[in-house]
């Protein structure tokens, strides 16, 4: 059976099973753009589409959940030479997983949290790239970021960690 399934799927990449191949590409792109909305609006859609093109076939999900599609995409971003010129997307990318996952998990007391820590502001990128029409800019080299991302019911929250909170966290781990 699983030699079947195996077989099955490289059939679905390759474009053997051509209707089942667009179908595979088409919802994992999707996928990837509802998880991943501020890389492709920093990347644009056209290059995104192009960078899914590249992801999908190379990770193939392991779940048959589709909302756990594309946890690798940061370490693919890392390695994809042709954006290098942009660094900070990997870490981009590891922000909007742990939202993505964050949103998903079970309601739990206490509440569910992620910490993020990045050499780049990625809470004020994210910020930034939510706003519709922002004329504001925003300097990389301003250094890094440590948020704390918890949900409330269905609500994300952030807090951008100062090195009071950091002594506090670390004390408490």
């Amino acid at each position: 059976m699983i030699e079947f399934q195996q077989n099955f799927m490289g059939a679905i990449l390759d474009g053997t099973h051509k209707i089942y191949h667009n179908n595979f590409i088409a919802t994992h792109h999707k996928a990837l753009q509802v998880i991943y909305p501020i890389i492709q609006k920093i990347i644009g859609e056209e290059c995104f589409e192009n960078l899914a093109e590249v992801y999908i076939p190379e990770y193939v999900s392991e779940s048959y959940k589709l909302q756990d599609y594309g946890k690798n995409f940061s370490e693919f971003l890392k390695n994809f030479v042709p954006l290098q010129s942009l660094p900070y997307l990997s870490d981009m990318a590891r922000f909007e997983w742990a939202i993505h996952e964050i949103y998903y998990e079970k309601e739990s007391m206490p509440p569910e949290t992620r910490f993020i820590e990045s050499a780049y502001p990625v809470l004020s990128i994210w910020e930034l790239c939510r706003e519709e029409e922002s004329t504001k800019k925003l300097d990389i080299a301003i250094g890094g970021e440590r948020v704390l991302i918890l949900r409330k019911a269905r609500e994300i929250i952030f807090k951008k960690l100062d090195k009071t909170a950091e002594m506090f966290l670390s004390w408490l781990i």
